[in-house]
C-alpha cells in the first residue's frame, strides 16, 4: 500500500514558497532592526542631556562644563588626565557627569559604534560615539555657550551623533548610519530634551543660539571654517558640533 506524500514538484513548490518569503521578510527584518538601533540611539542621547539637566540643578542651571558664573571650569577641575581639559572640552564634559554617576558609560556609545566603555581617566572618541555643542571661550564662540544650560530651549541642538566624514563639508558629512559621503543622518538633542532624527547636516528647523535665528545650519561646520559655508557671521549663530572640541 502506497503511503501519500509529497511529489517531487509539490516539494519544490513549497521550497519556492519559503524562499520567496524569507526574501521578503529578511529586507524587512533588517530594517526593523536599524530602526530599533536609531531609537535606542535617541533614547541614549536623551539620557545624556537629562544628565546635564540634572547636574545643572545644583550649578545655577549651567549644564556640566561651566561653572556657577557661567564660564568653563578650569583644567584640573574636569580631571580628564590632560591639563588642557577645561570645561570646553566635550571628555571633559562627559567625565564630570561619568564621575559624578549621573550617567552610566554604556550612553556613550551607539551599537554601531565598536568602542570601548570608560572606566577611569580621561574620556577621548575611543569612548564615546557622539558629539557636544562647542563653547570654547573666543568670542565666536559666544552665542552657543549662552545657550549650555537648562533653559528649555528647544531651537538649540545641543548634541548629535558624531560626523565621521573626511570633513565637515556638505559632500563628505557622513554619520555611522550612512556609508556614502555627503549622505550624514544622524540623531539630534535639542534644549528642551526632545531628540530628532536629522536626514541631513543641514538642519531644517531654525536654530537660536542667544537669541540669533539661524536656518539651513550645517551642524559640523562654523562660517569660519575652512572650505566649509555657513550662513553666519555672527559669533555663536551657528551650530557647531565636535566629539573633541
Amino acid at each position: 500500500m502506497r503511503r501519500p506524500g509529497f511529489t517531487l514538484i509539490e516539494l519544490l513548490v513549497v521550497i519556492s514558497i519559503f524562499a520567496l518569503l524569507i526574501g521578503i521578510l529578511l529586507p524587512a527584518l533588517g530594517a526593523a532592526k536599524k530602526t530599533a538601533c536609531q531609537m535606542r540611539n535617541s533614547s541614549q542621547l536623551r539620557g545624556q542631556h537629562q544628565a546635564l539637566v540634572i547636574y545643572s540643578g545644583s550649578n545655577n542651571t549651567y549644564l556640566a562644563g561651566l561653572g556657577t558664573d557661567g564660564n568653563p571650569v578650569p583644567a584640573g577641575l574636569a580631571a580628564t588626565g590632560s591639563a588642557a581639559d577645561d570645561g570646553t572640552v566635550a571628555g571633559a564634559r562627559y567625565w564630570i557627569i561619568l564621575n559624578g554617576q549621573f550617567i552610566a558609560p554604556a550612553l556613550l556609545i551607539n551599537d554601531q559604534d565598536k568602542l570601548s566603555l570608560w572606566t577611569t581617566g580621561a574620556v577621548t572618541t575611543g569612548n564615546q560615539s557622539y558629539a557636544m555643542l562647542r563653547i570654547a571661550t573666543t568670542s565666536a564662540d559666544d552665542g552657543r555657550r549662552a545657550e549650555w544650560r537648562d533653559n528649555a530651549n528647544g531651537s538649540a541642538a545641543l548634541l548629535s551623533d558624531r560626523n565621521i566624514g573626511a570633513d565637515s563639508s556638505d559632500a563628505q558629512a557622513r554619520s555611522l548610519w550612512t556609508t556614502t559621503p555627503g549622505d550624514w543622518r544622524g540623531a539630534v538633542a535639542w534644549g528642551d530634551n526632545h531628540v530628532g532624527f536629522e536626514l541631513s547636516n543641514r538642519l531644517t528647523t531654525t536654530t537660536i543660539y542667544n537669541a540669533i535665528k539661524q536656518t539651513n545650519d550645517n551642524l559640523f561646520a562654523t562660517a569660519s571654517a575652512t572650505g566649509v559655508t555657513d550662513n553666519s557671521n555672527v559669533a555663536g549663530a551657528n551650530a557647531f558640533m565636535s566629539p573633541t572640541n
